[in-house]
């Protein structure tokens, strides 16, 4: 049996093949590039959360925070809409 040589794979079906599993491969970097930056955006939500239910219902009353939009400003920090005059 003879081994695989370099010729052998650039020859138009095994490039074909190698293109596809590098295609594959950086797709999958790409989903696991996603997955870690959702995992950190999670944990700072989470620690932003336990943060705002440390403080006290007269500080947050006092920032124009009511307890209940607690995960409504975690979850979006930048809404328009919550800003209050």
């Amino acid at each position: 049996m003879q081994g695989i040589t370099l010729h052998v794979l650039y020859t138009p079906p095994h490039r074909a093949l190698l293109l596809w599993l590098a295609d594959a491969l950086r797709l999958q970097a790409r989903r696991a590039v996603v997955r870690f930056q959702q995992g950190q955006r999670r944990r700072a939500e989470r620690a932003t959360l336990r943060t705002l239910h440390a403080l006290d219902d007269h500080l947050l009353h006092d920032l124009g925070i009511d307890r209940s939009e607690l995960l409504s400003i975690v979850g979006n920090p930048g809404d328009p809409t919550r800003r209050r005059t």
